[in-house]
């Protein structure tokens, strides 16, 4: 079969890909189908996979295929630079999302510490644990 060259589908790609982001954000704002509802209808789909990937090792076979110099050097090109954008970007998710584990921690009584090393002291780390953890169970959504 013959096909361009690599080399010239790379460039293609590249080309074409880095000046559709008008139709990326068209694509994201008119979709076909609601993003939550076609996940949700797939949800047997995605266990089956997932089920399929870890009889056959997907998952080691995918870390495996990227060294960590690879990794990194993703890291420091893109992930770094995109990092300050994105924290600002979920400020208000991060807010609404800590906010009720805030109020459980400020509403939380706990037994007076004792002395450094003393069991109790555990128990206080052990209470806020529970708390926070029957908190966070309660608030996943089925």
């Amino acid at each position: 079969m013959r096909i361009m060259s690599l080399a010239a589908i790379v460039a293609k790609w590249n080309e074409r890909s880095s000046i559709a982001t008008g139709d990326y954000e068209a694509g994201v704002r008119n979709p076909r189908t609601s993003w939550q509802a076609a996940t949700l209808a797939a949800v047997d789909n995605w266990a089956t996979a997932i089920r399929e990937a870890i009889t056959r090792g997907a998952f080691r076979a995918g870390v495996n295929d990227t060294t960590d110099q690879e990794w990194l050097d993703a890291v420091l090109t893109k992930g770094l630079t995109r990092w300050p954008e994105g924290i600002a970007a979920s400020l208000d998710k991060y807010r609404a999302g800590f906010e009720p584990y805030w109020n459980a921690l400020q509403a939380q009584t706990l037994p007076p510490r004792m002395p450094r090393g003393h069991s109790e002291n555990y128990n206080r780390s052990r209470l806020v644990g529970v708390m926070l953890n029957k908190l966070r169970l309660s608030r996943r959504s089925t």
